[in-house]
């Protein structure tokens, strides 16, 4: 799929599926770890409260490495100006202090 991400011409439609997705495989990774309350505490209430959000809809869970690559994907399809790009970047932040705290 990522060969495919240049090819793509609305980046913004893409960039908005992908926080979709991501957002929805870190709220099942959350769901799944052992230490939830501390894993909660390290997000921002903003994330939070998107996280809370989100439908019921089934999701592919994935690792922690490949949520962050598609955070990562994400912020390259939002312009900065967009608000979806500050929860986009939330989620990579959000990431990266789960991944020190699994360490």
């Amino acid at each position: 799929a990522e060969e495919l991400i240049p090819a793509v011409n609305d980046s913004h439609e893409l960039g908005m599926q992908l926080l979709t997705i991501a957002s929805k495989r870190l709220a099942q990774f959350l769901s799944l770890s052992p230490n939830l309350s501390t894993n909660i505490s390290a997000l921002s209430p903003y994330l939070t409260k998107h996280l809370q959000s989100l439908d019921d809809e089934w999701c592919v869970g994935g690792s922690l490495s490949s949520i962050t690559n598609l955070a990562t994907y994400t912020l390259g399809c939002l312009s900065e100006k967009q608000t979806e790009y500050k929860l986009a970047q939330l989620l990579l932040e959000a990431c990266s202090t789960l991944a020190e705290i699994q360490s």
